[in-house]
């Protein structure tokens, strides 16, 4: 029996280009999220427009 992984994945920076956050989180998940990981992903920036990469 096969063991299974829930990975939950929460972006909340306003780069989402060039956010060494997201990177690690793309690393770490490509280590550990075996063929068995159920990943599911939550953006908390998307639709907000108060703060973006251009302001920051």
């Amino acid at each position: 029996m096969a063991l299974s992984s829930n990975i939950l994945r929460i972006d909340s920076s306003a780069r989402s280009d060039g956010s060494v956050s997201r990177k690690l989180a793309d690393q770490i998940i490509e280590r550990v999220g075996a063929a068995n990981a159920q990943i599911t992903y939550r953006e908390l920036g998307a639709g907000l427009d108060a703060i973006d990469g251009d302001w920051l």
